[in-house]
């Protein structure tokens, strides 16, 4: 028998190998992928359901953002999504927010309406700046020059109607690492911290755009600075809030900037 009746909602079908593993260890496992572009990804590879029925399904599993409603609605067998997740990932400014109250520290941090504004500032600056764009955008319109702004000014104008407003960000060096945590009713799950070294550069020595990400190396963690790290985040979410939370920062020494 069947051990778990299990949902995989997608966008474009990333959790195609999540699917695999969760069929592998004996569960019902069916996978929806709401992107038209991608209507014809794993035929004949896995189950594709065309309407999920979520009242069928024990689990449903998100593994995308900008779904929190959706998966508010579900309650508890919603992992993978919440407006509580979709807020602070989704607007930088919250995002921001959210780490000042978890006194987690950031660098120095300026919004813009336009690229028209931004580049104005960019010519007369004397630090170099890294380009985020608001809201749900693509990964690689994000960039973070080599030597001067110059690079930052050319990828605006180059991509001015798909970034939109944008946030500006000072670049500072350190070691890039995610830290990533569960939690289960607003508690953080006790073991489950673990860090991840990054390579989201698309192509051997960087020369690609940015990805969400091309190749990882993860490692469970009970390092002191990071326990206290998602202490400290465990105090201010959602007291019914149950998933998993993670913070991309820079640790100059052991201090991480978010």
């Amino acid at each position: 028998s069947f051990k778990v009746k299990i949902l995989i909602y997608s966008l474009f079908g990333d959790g195609i190998a999540l699917y695999k593993r969760l069929v592998n260890e004996g569960n019902q496992v069916d996978i929806y992928i709401s992107s038209p572009n991608a209507k014809d990804s794993y035929k004949g590879m896995a189950n594709r359901v065309l309407i999920p029925n979520f009242k069928s399904y024990k689990l449903v599993i998100f593994d995308m953002v900008d779904r929190g409603r959706l998966a508010d609605r579900l309650g508890s067998k919603a992992w993978g999504a919440s407006s509580f997740m979709d807020s602070i990932e989704l607007d930088r400014k919250i995002g921001i927010q959210f780490m000042e109250k978890c006194g987690i520290k950031y660098p120095p941090t300026l919004y813009f309406n336009s690229g028209k504004a931004a580049i104005h500032f960019l010519k007369s600056a004397n630090k170099l700046y890294v380009l985020k764009p608001m809201g749900n955008k693509d990964t690689s319109l994000t960039y973070v020059p080599l030597k001067s702004n110059e690079e930052v000014i050319d990828r605006i104008i180059r991509y001015k109607a798909d970034i939109g407003a944008l946030m500006l960000q000072e670049k500072i060096s350190g070691i890039e690492l995610s830290s990533e945590a569960w939690f289960y009713k607003g508690k953080l799950v006790e073991g489950s911290i673990n860090n991840t070294l990054e390579n989201k550069k698309f192509l051997s020595g960087d020369l690609g755009v940015n990805t969400g990400c091309m190749s990882s190396l993860v490692w469970k963690t009970t390092n002191e600075t990071v326990l206290k790290l998602f202490k400290n985040i465990e105090k201010n979410i959602p007291l019914d809030y149950t998933g998993v939370l993670d913070l991309n920062a820079i640790w100059i020494g052991r201090t991480p900037y978010g």
